[in-house]
């Protein structure tokens, strides 16, 4: 069994550094050398996922074969004492307490059933690190690391996942992670939450995938794209699906933004003179586990509601047309129930400036049908009420510009706490 060990870098000025005591596993199959230079003779090969003492790493960073990248050389030894040099590319350093991501102690270390052989294992985070740019040999910028989700068995055999990248050229982030037994087999599958984002990308893009032991491999049984628009390449106030998991199933919701048609939900839409015009739902849809194909499938189809909603304020008046000089229709108070319809924005200038101001189409309680500014109006279902709340508060006139944080990932009724929450996506009730 792997030990359980803290590391630690040390900075020598000698050509080798000491890090007895560390453990890594074999990314692939691989020569490994009697020198820390690639025309050293090689003096063996080691398989794909052996875990290998290291025994000393160079003190500086040597380009890889690709020559773009920059990593330590370390020495090694198998478990037939076999020893030997590798580049640090090849390896993925283990830890129980990686410093980088200190929430994951709490779940390394714990024993998981993953099945497939791995009835009983340990959980160790493994990372690889180097340097992204060979122009940078003297900045401490442009860091490369690719982390794993590693698991060895009682006898020492190992899986692992990859689960990320960062680099300065962009990121591949795994923000959160739950072990769970979604299947009910008896074993857990992975849950994974994404967040990729670079240099070349408009956005930063959320991902759900859940993962399986099967047959040696990893299987990827669920991948949701998270992200939610209010037009294509324009990110959603909502920003992001809420994902509620159970072991009943995968249950999704979130504000869906579409083109007006002639009426939604039973409203007649009317041409107004506004800048920008869309109709809004409530969107709901739930996949559930199939014992028979082996794969998360639609328990039903996605399904539109209005979104419900109240004034902010004791009373306000529903106007006739979206403008605050339009005439009254009717007297609304703060306990009368709405249905949010349509979203309609006009921009105007004030004083040289752009400003956007929204007005919502829409339905109360008796059937009347009318306009208020978004300021006004509170919705009050669903779980992206709070973040609707705050952006129709004060709308933005660039979307892109919305960057505000909620939690969108929540875990119920799976009777233990052995998450990592990185940004706060994961909760678990």
């Amino acid at each position: 069994m792997i030990k359980k060990v803290f590391f630690s870098f040390i900075s020598l000025i000698c050509f080798f550094a000491q890090a007895q005591g560390q453990q890594a596993v074999v990314l692939s199959n691989i020569s490994i050398f009697q020198d820390s230079s690639f025309a050293a003779e090689t003096t063996g090969l080691l398989r794909k996922g052996l875990v290998v003492d290291i025994l000393s790493q160079s003190a500086a960073l040597h380009e890889d074969k690709t020559q773009t990248q920059r990593f330590h050389w370390y020495q090694i030894k198998d478990s037939s004492n076999q020893v030997g040099w590798a580049m640090g590319d090849e390896l993925a350093l283990l830890s129980l307490s990686p410093t980088r991501f200190a929430g994951i102690s709490q779940m390394t270390g714990a024993p998981y059933s993953i099945g497939d052989g791995f009835e009983k294992s340990v959980f160790y985070w493994g990372e690889t690190r180097g340097k992204d740019d060979i122009s940078s040999h003297f900045s401490t910028k442009n860091e490369y690391h690719e982390n794993y989700l590693v698991f060895v068995n009682p006898d020492n055999q190992t899986k692992f996942l990859p689960v990320g990248t960062q680099s300065e050229r962009g990121n591949n982030t795994c923000i959160g992670i739950y072990f769970a037994d979604l299947t009910q087999n008896g074993h857990q599958e992975i849950i994974l939450a994404r967040s990729l984002s670079g240099k070349e990308m408009d956005e930063e893009v959320r991902k759900l995938e859940i993962y399986q032991l099967v047959d040696g491999d990893f299987k990827l049984l669920f991948e949701q794209r998270l992200n939610i628009y209010f037009e294509p390449g324009i990110t959603s106030p909502g920003r992001f699906k809420f994902v509620d998991i159970s072991p009943d199933g995968i249950r999704l919701e979130y504000p869906s933004y579409a083109n007006c048609t002639k009426s939604h939900f039973g409203v007649p839409i009317t041409k107004e003179p506004v800048t920008y015009e869309k109709c809004l739902s409530w969107m709901t849809e739930s996949y559930t586990w199939d014992k028979i194909n082996n794969r998360f499938s639609h328990f039903y189809q996605p399904s539109a509601l209005p979104f419900r909603a109240h004034p902010k304020k004791e009373a306000v008046f529903l106007r006739e047309r979206p403008s605050l000089t339009s005439p009254s229709i009717k007297l609304i108070k703060r306990k009368d129930r709405l249905k949010v319809i349509a979203h309609l924005e006009t921009i105007s200038r004030i004083k040289k400036k752009k400003v956007v101001r929204v007005f919502f189409l829409l339905k109360s309680a008796d059937g009347s049908i009318g306009y208020l500014p978004s300021e006004q109006v509170e919705f009050v279902q669903a779980a992206h009420a709070q973040i609707l709340n705050q952006f129709y508060a004060n709308p933005l006139l660039i979307k892109r510009d919305w960057k505000q944080e909620t939690q969108f990932v929540r875990l119920r009724g799976f009777g233990q706490k052995a998450q990592w929450e990185v940004t706060g996506n994961f909760q678990e009730h």
